[in-house]
């Protein structure tokens, strides 16, 4: 009877230890897989056009920008456009100049396809960049101004 018991509890200790090692493992699993995630994320964002031959002739549709921030190296721009048929895609330009002042600023080029879209519903998203390309060197801001927007946006890196 000892012998059994013995034996009884020795598979139970082993079962407890393998239990315990597999959930350590799952969340080791899990926490790459988070990291993978942001990552992704990130790369998701698009960058912003730098085009020195960009003059802002043609910025396409219509569209409002209702709000403008920055957080980190993303610009998030709250939109609004007629639409809800077709999907809108959207760039930021810049020529890659600066304007004389300090801090310097930039001025950013808001490109709305709206791929031949001709519904009336008002749609409102909003859409980000990666500002990054835009830092100066020896400043850590840079103050922002897209078309169609009134207000500076302060980007701070």
């Amino acid at each position: 009877m000892f012998k059994t018991l013995h034996t009884v509890f020795f598979i139970l200790l082993l079962a407890g230890v393998m239990i315990g090692f597999q959930c350590k493992s799952k969340k080791a699993v899990t926490g790459n897989i988070d990291v993978k995630e942001k990552v992704q994320q990130a790369e998701r964002i698009p960058k912003i056009i730098v085009d020195k031959s960009f003059k802002g002739d043609s910025l396409g549709a219509i569209i409002n920008i209702d709000t403008a921030t920055t957080k980190g190296d993303t610009l998030f721009l709250k939109v609004s456009y007629s639409g809800g048929c077709k999907e809108h895609k959207f760039k930021l330009y810049w020529n890659g100049g600066y304007m004389k002042s300090m801090p310097p600023q930039a001025k950013l080029y808001l490109f709305h396809n709206n791929n031949g879209d001709v519904c009336r519903r008002l749609i409102k998203e909003t859409i980000k960049f990666n500002v990054s390309p835009i830092q100066y060197q020896g400043q850590h801001t840079v103050i922002l101004s897209v078309n169609k927007y009134k207000q500076r946006i302060k980007y701070k890196y």
